[in-house]
């Protein structure tokens, strides 16, 4: 009986010790937009575009998914969208994600950025562990 219980403890110690994650989160600096385009990345799963408009729903944002390409040079992805997709957007978020297996498929890592799609620059910063998805 004390092996059945010690081997059980050490089970649950051994997948607790896999859950640790990172997480790292910027916030607008200005006004929450009203609606944020999704710049589709073809190389990530689905998911994680139902993921975004289900979370910017939550907010009360709405979002408009529209095509963008992603290069990834020195480590770094670089996107390209065409303004006449940007019409209409107060923001344009972008992301990448990785997807890692180990007893089950899991994602292993993920960045959001979104950027003023007039500016050109990076309002708000995110990367996520696997488990923020689950929420």
């Amino acid at each position: 009986m004390k092996l059945l219980k010690l081997s059980v403890v050490t089970a649950v110690a051994t997948v607790l010790a896999g859950c640790a994650a990172k997480q790292d989160v910027s916030h607008f600096e200005a006004e929450v937009p009203k609606t944020v385009c999704i710049a589709e990345h073809q190389a990530v799963k689905e998911g994680v575009v139902t993921a975004l408009e289900s979370g910017f729903a939550k907010h009360n944002v709405k979002t408009r998914v529209i095509p963008a390409n992603y290069v990834l040079k020195h480590q770094a992805y670089q996107t390209d969208i065409t303004s006449a997709n940007t019409d209409g957007c107060d923001a344009v978020a972008f992301y990448v994600a990785n997807w890692h297996w180990d007893l089950a498929l899991y994602m292993a890592y993920a960045n959001i950025w979104v950027m003023d799609p007039e500016q050109k620059r990076n309002d708000c910063s995110s990367k996520l562990p696997h488990w923020w998805w689950a929420r």
